[in-house]
């Protein structure tokens, strides 16, 4: 920027109206992650609840384990996954902040898209075994 200043040239047309947009946009990302969290605790709840009620308490036990290690597995995994958009920062920086912001909102929600589906199946698997342990 202040390369930019010395060498005459003003204000980045356009910058604070883009930057804006893009703002406004990961607000509502977040918003549509805080939903996501909602909508995959209830969904784990009803699948147990569904299976504790139909009366057959291995199954429920089962289930209960699984849908469990899914859902911290899932977040943990989603969480981490979100820590890829830091890899943003340096794109950042180069392009005068909108291209980083940008870039941490696509990479940060591939990321933790892809870290859910992961860690969803990971924490399923290991709560398995953790029951196995435990009960049998």
């Amino acid at each position: 920027m202040h390369s930019w200043k010395t060498a005459g040239v003003g204000g980045i047309p356009g910058y604070a109206t883009h930057y804006e947009r893009v703002a406004r946009g990961a607000k509502y990302v977040r918003n549509v992650g805080y939903l996501a969290v909602t909508l995959d605790v209830s969904m784990s709840a009803m699948k147990i609840r569904e299976a504790c009620t139909a009366g057959d308490e291995s199954a429920c036990q089962a289930v209960s384990y699984q849908e469990g290690g899914k859902l911290l597995g899932s977040m943990g995994g989603g969480a981490i996954g979100a820590g890829a958009s830091y890899g943003c920062l340096a794109f950042g920086v180069t392009s005068a902040g909108i291209g980083g912001v940008a870039c941490a909102v696509i990479v940060g929600g591939i990321g933790a898209a892809f870290g859910g589906r992961v860690g969803g199946g990971g924490g399923e698997a290991a709560a398995e075994i953790l029951r196995r342990a435990i009960h049998e």
